[in-house]
Formats: C-alpha cells, structure tokens, sequence
C-alpha cells in the first residue's frame, strides 16, 4: 500500500519541533547575584549557556575555558580586579579578571575596573581572548594601570592567538564593539602572536574594531599610551571609533622621545628595538583603519612597518606638543600602504613617509586626496623613501 505523504512529513515535522526544543532545552541561563560567585557559575555551565550576573561589585577573576558562554551583565555589574591576582593563563603572565581560553566567548554590558592596581598585579588585563573567538560589546573598561606609571604592560582588553598554547591552533576572530574605554595605559591590543617571531608571519587572527569610545590620560600620563595596538599576525579593521587625548611624550631608548598615538599599527620584532635584534624585522598583517575620528592627540593614525594597510577616511586633529620620531597625523613605513582619503589638521606633521633603521622605510605608499591644514610640513617624504605616489592631495594653512 502507497505511504501517506501527509503523515510522512508530518512524522518529521513532528522530530524537527522535538529536535529544536532538545536544542532549545540545552541552553541554559545561569543567574548569578551579587556576593555569588561567578566562576562557579561558569563551572556549572556546558557550552551554549548564558552566565546573566546582576548588579553588585564583583572582586573575582574568572576563567572561561574549552567551553563556549555568553556572559551578559545587568546595568550596574561591575567587575573590579581583586587585590591580589594570580595568572590563571596558560603561557603568559597576565593577570586577567576575565580570562577566555580555547573556546569562544561573548561578553556584553559589563564594567571592568582594574582599580589602579597594575604596581601589584603586574601586566593587569581586564579581558583576554586567548586562542579563543568571540564578541565583546556594551562593556566600559576604566583604571587598567598602575599608580606609578609602568610602560605598556596593562591593558582593558587583548586577544592574542600563541602558538606556545595549542600546538596547532585554528583561526581566531574576535569582534569589540560599542564598548567605553577611559583611564587605561592601553585599551584595546590585537597581539596575534608576537611572542613566537619565526612564526609570525603567518595570520593567526582576524577582528573588527568598530563604534567604540576611547579616551587617553592627556599630557601627564608619563608613559606612552596608545587607543588601539595591533601587532604582527592579527589582520582586520578599525572603523568609525573615536579616539581622543593621547597626548603622553616620553623617552625610549631607541627612538627617542616618543609620543603616544590614538591607533598603532607595528611590528614588535623591529620596531623599537636594534637593528641587530636576532630575525630581524617582521612585517605585520594588512590592517583597514577607515572612519575614525580621532582628536587631540600627540600621534593620529602610526603603521609601522605594515605591509598593505591603510588609513581611509579618518578626521585627525593631533596637538603640537614637542618633536618626536613618531610624529604626524599619520605616519607609514611598509610596502604598499596608502593614505586616503583624510582629513588632517593641527599636526605639525600632516603625513609622515619614514626612512628609519629601526621604524622602517616606506615603498610604494600611495597618499591620495587628503585634505591637510594647519600643517609646518603637510607631507614629508623623509630621504629613502621609494616610490611614492602623491595624487589629489589639497594643503591649505
């Protein structure tokens, strides 16, 4: 006898509503409240569930790892660093409040407060995706530094993607988006993998910055800040952010004077380093910075040594404060970067081309249609720079 084909697909209809409630049911939510713990929670948790933590100060670091959570803060959750931390991640020596490993995490509407700590937590962090993907957003990071200022070792937020975690570790891709980040030594970090050289030229993580707040320290920081830091084998874009007073000046001893920046872009291999450092210079991934608005600042937009990138239609008004190597609303070095596009002004330097042992040389840069006023020198081709192709650029006072 021929088979129904109504009550055919109705059986399957009946076993794909059954398969999406099975789906459904194994998600769970798991509130935690003030005075609760948080990493119980995310023990107790299986990938897939949301760890929804309500409103109170929560001194605790916590560790995600190998399992995939969403962790979604009420208005008013506050993760404050403890005073003591310990290092909870596996090969490096940060100390996180949020530490995610080998999996994929999402954080959304929580405030971190590294409470000036960065003298007794050395390299305070307040999240770090590592080896691992996922999406921070809606968060505000504030006081990831020390009472006395130490260079470049606390940071709100990093992701880093190491060999020296996994022996062969897939592609990561994070996301920071809409998130506030004010009173920090360093906001947000793309570390690819910096600690392992050889390797480095491989691309090992991809990310979108995009629609955050970022403020720095002004003039007395006293160490060098920076808004945004990539380094070498992360590979992305940085858009429509807004980036304001990083304006910190001070010696390196390399380079020199040094002015902080609102958006880096280097190679940590040769950039402030001897030329004779062991492997030499590596070059970073090509990175897209389009769409910022960055504002008072002692440095715009810096690519050093970052093959392919590009700064396309930025609003940068930097601030005179002194002469240092750095200067200038952007400053390139590379092969085939490009400078397009911008709007610049009150930058003693409008865009810099640098010929430097140690910063780099720029080939082949394309800087096209900028609009530069207020500029002692609009675009400086420092000598041996190759190839440059200057185009439809308008230089007013």
């Amino acid at each position: 006898m021929k088979k129904s084909t109504f009550n055919h697909n109705a059986r399957l209809a009946i076993v794909l509503l059954g398969l999406s409630a099975f789906i459904t049911a194994s998600a769970a939510t798991i509130h935690v409240n003030s005075g609760d713990s948080i990493q119980a929670a995310v023990d107790a948790a299986v990938s897939g569930d949301t760890i929804n933590i309500g409103a109170g100060i929560y001194e605790q670091q916590i560790l995600v790892s190998r399992k995939d959570l969403n962790l979604v803060g009420e208005p008013g959750a506050i993760l404050k660093a403890p005073a003591a931390m310990i290092r909870t991640l596996p090969v490096t020596s940060r100390r996180a409040i949020l530490g995610i490993v080998l999996c994929e995490a999402n954080v959304t509407g929580l405030a971190f407060d590294g409470n000036h700590s960065g003298q007794v937590n050395a390299r305070l962090t307040g999240i770090f995706h590592l080896n691992s993907s996922g999406t921070v957003s809606g968060c505000s990071f504030q006081g990831f530094r020390g009472v006395v200022r130490t260079p470049i070792f606390e940071a709100a937020y990093i992701a880093a993607n190491l060999v020296d975690v996994s022996e062969q570790p897939d592609l990561t891709h994070v996301q920071v988006l809409d998130n506030s980040f004010s009173d920090n030594e360093g906001s947000i970090v793309m570390l690819g993998d910096d600690a392992n050289q050889l390797v480095a030229t491989a691309l090992r993580q991809t990310f979108l910055v995009e629609g955050n707040s970022i403020t720095g320290s002004g003039p007395g920081a006293g160490v060098f800040e920076f808004g945004i830091r990539v380094t070498v084998g992360a590979s992305g874009a940085i858009q429509h952010n807004t980036v304001t007073d990083f304006l910190s000046v001070v010696p390196n001893p390399v380079l020199g004077s040094v002015g902080s920046a609102g958006i880096l872009v280097f190679d940590t291999a040769g950039v402030g380093n001897p030329p004779s450092r062991p492997n030499g210079p590596v070059t970073t991934q090509p990175v897209l910075v389009e769409g910022n608005t960055l504002m008072n600042n002692a440095g715009g937009v810096d690519m050093f040594l970052a093959e392919g990138s590009r700064a396309v239609n930025n609003v940068i008004e930097c601030t005179g404060i002194g002469s240092f190597s750095n200067e200038g609303g952007i400053s390139l070095s590379g092969n085939n970067l490009g400078a397009v596009n911008n709007r610049i002004s009150n930058s003693p330097l409008g865009i810099n081309l640098l010929a430097n042992p140690t910063l780099g040389v720029a080939d082949n840069a394309k800087v096209i249609a900028n609009r530069i006023s207020g500029a002692a020198i609009p675009i400086n081709e420092q000598a041996g720079v190759t190839s440059t192709k200057q185009q439809a650029n308008k230089i007013s006072p």
